[in-house]
């Protein structure tokens, strides 16, 4: 119940579905007070929302500092990749990568240079309705086809978020709970990720990735011209967030 509630609760908090229905009230309402509120409000939350520079400027506020190579112990049991990187095309049969693909790249060199002696990628299938392959199992598929053991990966495909994550991975590390681990997730997620497997038993070090916040030097025009992509990025940040608050009510973290 918690997932499938999570799941519809994410759709009220877009920024965009907050645009259309000021919009929409914009333009139906009579009363010319209201009409000129709900106008004004249609202009501040499209403006606010697709200000690249505002957003970057709060997600710089939210995400962990990054993590060096070299900031890194010697080696770790485990690397622990979480998912919502990939799902799997049954017409193409393949595996098609998303946007968070850094996570599954930064574990396979953590992989390659000795970082970690194994990889666990934890986690099964946020689609709640369809019936689909389970992210971890052809993950692995594709980890062993580029050459890494089968016995160096272990899996867990039945969570569907962080909290679950957690659980299901303590079950699956029981003997391993007494080592440290590095996490490994984005990095507007670390927080909630950690905390998550800290309540759990582990530890664990992290590894951010694929960050939201822009780097370089500032481009004055982000404060005027909108770009209608930080929409989707801020529906990103405001979903973890509350994601965060939530999980801290419920006792997760």
């Amino acid at each position: 119940m918690f997932h499938f509630l999570s799941k519809i609760i994410n759709v009220f908090i877009s920024p965009f579905i907050w645009f259309l229905v000021l919009f929409i009230l914009a333009l139906f309402v009579k009363k010319k007070k209201l009409k000129r509120i709900f106008t004004i409000l249609v202009i501040f939350v499209l403006w606010f929302f697709s200000n690249s520079f505002i957003f970057n400027q709060v997600v710089k506020l939210w995400e962990v500092k990054p993590v060096q190579i070299s900031e890194l112990e010697p080696i770790y049991e485990y690397g622990i990749v979480l998912g919502g990187i990939a799902s799997y095309d049954e017409d193409y049969q393949r595996t098609v990568f998303t946007g968070s693909t850094d996570r599954i790249m930064q574990t396979i060199y953590l992989y390659k240079t000795g970082k970690i002696k194994k990889i666990a990628i934890i986690g099964g299938s946020y689609r709640i309705m369809l019936k689909v392959r389970k992210e971890a199992e052809f993950l692995k598929e594709f980890l062993v086809d580029l050459g890494i053991p089968e016995e160096d990966i272990i899996t867990e495909s039945e969570s569907r978020n962080t909290h679950e994550n957690a659980e299901n991975a303590a079950e699956i590390l029981e003997d391993s709970l007494d080592k440290k681990m590095l996490l490994v997730t984005s990095a507007f997620h670390i927080r909630r990720a950690k905390g998550c497997f800290e309540k759990k038993g582990f530890t664990v070090d992290v590894f951010p990735v694929q960050p939201m916040a822009s780097v370089g030097s500032f481009d004055p025009s982000s404060l005027i011209i909108p770009y209608a992509g930080v929409f989707g990025s801020w529906n990103l940040m405001l979903k973890e967030i509350l994601g965060f608050m939530t999980y801290k009510v419920s006792g997760y973290l």
